[in-house]
């Protein structure tokens, strides 16, 4: 055979995302591989603007293109067609073009193929930005949003600067050792592929459905296989309206309706021993390998479900009246056989959708105008609302204040419930008051607004940077933390920690949804001191700025050329590397690595230090070496 290895890319539609996909698959851009050693085979399934050889010729990557435009709107003829076409021993399918690789991914997937003849390995996907898509869309995320954010890195020269700029998806983490429900980047050998027999194409809904899981699936099942997934080295998915990955939940519905009739079953991951393969060029967040509590200020969750709505679901009696639907227990949050819990369980949400539309307290036009993000997402509002609406808790109409019913009734908060779906459940019947919303709260908005700019308290490069979600909105910084951000507990700056200041108020209202603006306008009357980010107040970062400006150590050009998003963030760079740049692993200049003192000073990296600081103060004096990048 004359290619080693051979890489299936479906494209259908994606000129924006395909020749991005295509760079990161160039032989100088992927390592441990030559070009010699593999082919690429793009089949475009039926785009407007098909995709010619003539667009990626170059830099020697042996590739061809297959014009598959049959009309058909599932990619699995497209698959067949190009597992077909290869000449490959070893063949990877990649069923959505829209995804970059990282720059080991196909050396590495090459050398675990070459353990065993009946190996499979996989690769973990990842989404482009700082949350799941379906999430980060709802607050404004979109392909413009995307470039920039592609842009802040060197992605085409460090392909690994794509893993700091994106998160898991929902098959694939949260963490580098959780089980997988899928892999867009799936390799075999030729003979294993036959042993399978492709893709199935009873799957012929668009976008193929849950054809990508069922392959998964079965892949797994064969006998005597060994099941590998790849360490270090994953896809990253393009925003770019896909119908499978983009696409609506009740579309999602109805792909696992469309498998259950064709497997006569519901769709579970598959439960099987893996080998993990690989190692980590850069350390990656202690939060990706292993799996730790939740704490800090509330955010979206990474499965489109409300927490509140989600415990709501937990708490429901297992049989309603008049032949309701049975509701489920909750499923875990963030883990991959969750999302398929989740989808069982939004037939089930559909229930507490109907009680919502039919009490009265909705008011659908007051959602809309008040959260143009709704409108954006093209979702119901009441379903939104029940999905969405309670991270951070959303006011659903001038007939039913939702805070004011946590604040008064604290069982219920305790509890973890929604108000407004408490209330229609359990509250109505138990004559628990209700309030009317303060329908001037826009004009609350703009007050609070003018009042946290000139506070001293707001730094907008800090909050954007911090934050990621919110520069990609596209909004004004400061319009993101009034509208968003202070609900959920999202520092303004890094002298005011507001998950602090709420915690020491409790049972405030105006406090939880308002942190800072309660803090000027009660708190700092009454003598409350304003706490810093973690405890580190000003004279303490003066002290660091300092002591790193008077060492030879840091460079600020060549910290701001490694890193270019500095430069976007607004920040000096010796403040950007005292709170984000130590953070991310980076190294303060050429002369001292900090994966390296790190990787030699196990206390160091054990209690989380600023490992430039450490050695400044301590390291340097205790005679501990420092190595150069």
């Amino acid at each position: 055979m004359s290619s080693l290895l051979s890489v299936v890319v479906v494209s259908y539609n994606i000129p924006r995302e395909l020749p991005r996909t295509i760079a990161t698959l160039r032989p100088s851009y992927q390592r441990n591989i030559l070009g010699d050693d593999y082919e690429v085979i793009v089949v475009d399934n039926g785009s407007e603007q098909p995709a010619t050889v003539d667009q990626f010729a170059a830099d020697g990557l042996d590739l061809r293109v297959i014009d598959h435009g049959t009309g058909s709107p599932s990619p699995v003829g497209a698959v067949h067609a190009g597992l077909n076409a290869s000449f490959g021993r070893y063949v990877g399918v990649f069923i959505d073009g829209a995804r970059m690789l990282s720059p080991g991914l196909l050396g590495a997937a090459r050398s675990a193929l070459e353990m065993d003849d009946r190996v499979i390995v996989a690769a973990r996907g990842r989404y482009l930005g700082s949350q799941m898509q379906r999430d980060a869309a709802i607050e404004g995320y979109d392909q413009a949003a995307e470039d920039r954010l592609l842009s802040s890195v060197p992605w085409e020269s460090d392909g690994d600067r794509l893993f700091d700029i994106s998160v898991f998806d929902e098959s694939s983490g949260p963490t580098w050792f959780s089980p997988i429900a899928e892999s867009n980047a799936m390799f075999m050998s030729r003979s294993l592929w036959a042993e399978l027999g492709g893709f199935d194409p009873a799957f012929s809904m668009p976008g193929g459905g849950l054809v990508n899981l069922d392959t998964w699936r079965r892949a797994c099942d064969l006998p005597r296989t060994r099941i590998v997934t790849l360490l270090g080295e994953a896809t990253f998915h393009q925003f770019h309206g896909g119908v499978a990955t983009n696409g609506s939940l009740d579309v999602i519905d109805e792909f696992h309706a469309d498998y259950e009739r064709i497997r006569a079953q519901t769709y579970e991951a598959p439960r099987v021993a893996v080998t993990y393969f690989g190692s980590f060029r850069t350390l990656p967040p202690a939060s990706e390998l292993a799996e730790r509590p939740r704490s800090g200020p509330r955010t979206a969750p990474a499965v489109p479900i409300g927490p509140r709505a989600e415990r709501l679901v937990a708490r429901l009696p297992s049989r309603t009246q008049h032949g309701a639907v049975r509701i489920t227990r909750a499923a875990q949050l963030l883990k991959p056989r969750a999302l398929v819990a989740e989808i069982r369980k939004r037939r089930q949400i559909r229930t507490l959708v109907e009680v919502v539309r039919s009490s009265g307290l909705f008011d659908s036009d007051w959602y809309r105008e008040r959260y143009p993000d709704v409108v954006a997402s093209g979702i119901d509002p009441v379903r939104h609302y029940v999905r969405y609406g309670s991270a951070p808790l959303r006011t659903v109409g001038p007939a039913f204040d939702g805070a004011w019913y946590l604040d008064h009734h604290q069982d219920v908060d305790d509890a973890g419930w929604d108000p407004l779906l408490h209330y229609l459940l359990h509250g109505r019947n138990e004559g628990r008051r209700i309030e009317r919303f303060d329908v001037n709260d826009p004009v609350e908005r703009s007050r609070d607004r003018e009042l946290i700019e000139s506070s001293g308290f707001w730094n907008s490069s800090w909050y954007l940077e911090c934050y990621p979600a919110a520069r990609m909105t596209g909004r004004d910084a400061i319009e993101h933390y009034v509208a968003f951000g202070a609900r959920r507990g999202y520092h303004p700056s890094p002298d005011f920690d507001a998950e602090r200041y709420v915690a020491a108020h409790p049972d405030d209202a105006l406090v939880r949804h308002r942190p800072l603006a309660h803090y000027l306008l009660v708190g700092r009357s009454m003598g409350i001191r304003a706490e810093p980010v973690d405890g580190y107040d000003a004279d303490a970062r003066e002290q660091d700025v300092e002591l790193i400006r008077a060492s030879t150590l840091f460079d600020p050009e060549w910290y701001v050329l490694q890193n270019p998003s500095v430069a976007h963030s607004g920040l000096d760079p010796v403040q950007h590397y005292l709170f984000f740049g130590w953070r991310r692993g980076w190294s303060p200049g050429p002369e001292f690595s900090a994966r390296r003192y790190e990787e030699a000073n196990a206390d160091v990296l054990g209690e989380a230090l600023n490992p430039l600081l450490h050695y400044l103060r301590y390291g340097q004096i205790e005679g501990r070496p420092a190595e150069g990048n």
